[in-house]
């Protein structure tokens, strides 16, 4: 037999002729045994035995034919109680074994028959090369959707168009029934209300007060899906004012462009500056920008 253990498992195998038993550890799970001990009847095999598998070691266990090296293993791999001690694996552990039988995998290729140690992923594997050999392969043949939401797990056939199909009319369906129950028990609360007092309908309203006890809604959860979107982060803090001048000046030694100058532009104003050339609208454009320095500015 041979045990390998993997982050999720232990495969093992065995070759008879070497009467040898191989353990794998790959990643750092561990198997610890603690004080083994096993007899059948009158023969003891092995007594307090304590070993630890692990740090991605690789493990021969050799022994004479009937010392108990295939019982050890069964052990291990939690097939055999012992007579007196404990086996622990690590949580993370997930063990896989294959038979002590070599003959059963010669048809088999190695990799296959590494893979028949963990059962449930072997299955996984020859239910898809079925799928593969079809001819034609349907949607419902090939193609299911597990759907993790509200809290549960739903599996749809189809594709992820007749799954978004199915969901959707399942959730209305959901939202339609619950609407049909409360107008229901609007109607009888009505009913128990109106007549709960009537001793000649008093049986009636007691049934009615029944059936609206026996109305559930149903508890629809809220999706735990969040819809995909896009947000742009404006580090530089926006303003009702773009721009803010008081009282600036400026000239040259020709003489003085603008002086004592106050302006307020908006944010998303558009601003034309017009006048005859020479005036100064291109200085008084750099002003604004900063690129040059006013003469007085408040």
């Amino acid at each position: 037999m041979v045990v390998d253990v993997t982050q999720k498992g232990v495969y093992s195998t065995y070759t008879r002729g070497a009467l040898s038993l191989f353990i794998t550890i790959r990643c750092n799970p561990l198997i610890s045994a603690a004080n083994l001990s096993i007899q059948f009847g009158a023969k003891r095999l092995f007594e307090n035995v304590s070993v630890t598998f692990g740090n991605g070691n690789r493990y021969g266990l050799i022994g004479a034919n009937g010392c108990g090296k295939s019982t050890l293993m069964k052990i291990l791999a939690g097939e055999l109680e012992p007579g007196f001690g404990n086996v622990s694996v690590d949580p993370n552990a997930r063990i896989g074994q294959l038979s002590q039988d070599q003959f059963a995998y010669e048809e088999y290729r190695v990799l296959d028959t590494v893979i028949m140690g963990y059962q449930r992923l072997w299955e996984v594997m020859q239910e898809r090369d079925r799928l593969y050999s079809l001819p034609q392969m349907s949607d419902e043949d090939g193609m299911l959707v597990a759907d993790l939401d509200y809290g549960k797990l739903h599996v749809y056939p189809g594709n992820y168009d007749e799954y978004m199909t199915a969901a959707t009319q399942a959730r209305e369906r959901m939202y339609a029934n619950n609407a049909k129950k409360k107008v229901k028990m609007v109607e009888l609360q009505a009913f128990v209300s109106r007549f709960s007092a009537n001793a000649s309908k008093a049986r009636q309203a007691t049934s009615r007060a029944r059936q609206l006890e026996k109305i559930e809604l149903e508890d629809i959860k809220q999706s735990s899906r969040v819809s995909p979107y896009i947000r742009f982060e404006q580090d530089k803090p926006l303003r009702r004012i773009a721009v803010e001048a008081t009282g600036i000046s400026k000239g040259f030694d020709e003489g003085s462009l603008f002086e004592n100058l106050d302006l307020t532009i908006e944010a998303g104003s558009r601003v034309a500056i017009l006048g005859q050339n020479g005036i100064g609208k291109t200085t008084l454009a750099r002003t604004l920008l900063q690129e040059i320095a006013a003469d007085d500015a408040a």
